[in-house]
């Protein structure tokens, strides 16, 4: 592999950096359309299992996914539809009461608006880097920039967030509370959130040539 070639695969790696943020992808198998609760299960939850991503990834989703089921049961209603499915799928899973589930929805809204405003600079911020580098290419001599700094203060206030969105959870829903729906997260959520490798756009003359 030349050293221009290198030179511009490091560019893109650290311009990818903080969309590593979004690897993990909305869980798997579950498309609005298809978020159909089933039978609510009698018995107490099983012991959960590790999760498979961090806790703040894992919360992450299920802000998201808790937000994007609400948008879709509205919009079936305002069809003429019943949504209720699909708006009380963790509330039903995971047996949460009225007010519980009004709290976790308020929370989820609030991390969900908090995390897109980071995100949103985070991106111009790439993209400012980006056209630093038309095609990812680095001219000759130039030196390859590090990743800007405020990415990584970026993504731990990310982090934070979504932690802290946790953390309002479990003290307004409670310890009996938070561990209910803490434990059907682990073991229906976690186990679905795998992250999701960036795969080489073979159609780029720098990448193309790197698998060469």
């Amino acid at each position: 592999m030349n050293r221009r070639v290198l030179a511009t695969l490091c560019v893109v790696t650290v311009m990818m950096g903080m969309l590593a943020l979004n690897m993990y992808p909305p869980l798997k198998g579950q498309t609005a359309a298809k978020q159909q609760p089933g039978p609510v299960p009698p018995a107490s939850l099983p012991s959960p299992r590790p999760a498979s991503a961090p806790d703040y990834v894992v919360y992450r989703q299920v802000f998201h996914h808790l937000m994007a089921l609400k948008d879709r049961a509205n919009e079936v209603e305002r069809r003429g539809g019943n949504g209720r499915a699909l708006g009380n799928y963790y509330k039903d899973r995971a047996r949460l009461n009225d007010d519980q589930e009004l709290t976790f929805e308020k929370i989820a809204a609030d991390c969900e608006r908090d995390v897109a405003k980071l995100d949103a600079q985070a991106q111009r911020i790439i993209d400012a880097a980006h056209a630093r580098f038309p095609n990812g290419k680095v001219p000759a001599g130039a030196q390859i920039p590090p990743p800007p700094p405020e990415l990584q203060r970026l993504q731990q206030q990310r982090i934070a967030t979504i932690m802290e969105a946790r953390n309002r959870l479990r003290a307004a829903l409670g310890e009996q509370g938070f561990q209910q729906l803490d434990d059907f997260i682990k073991v229906n959520v976690a186990p679905q959130v795998q992250p999701q490798p960036i795969a080489p756009d073979q159609g780029t003359p720098a990448k193309h040539s790197a698998a060469h």
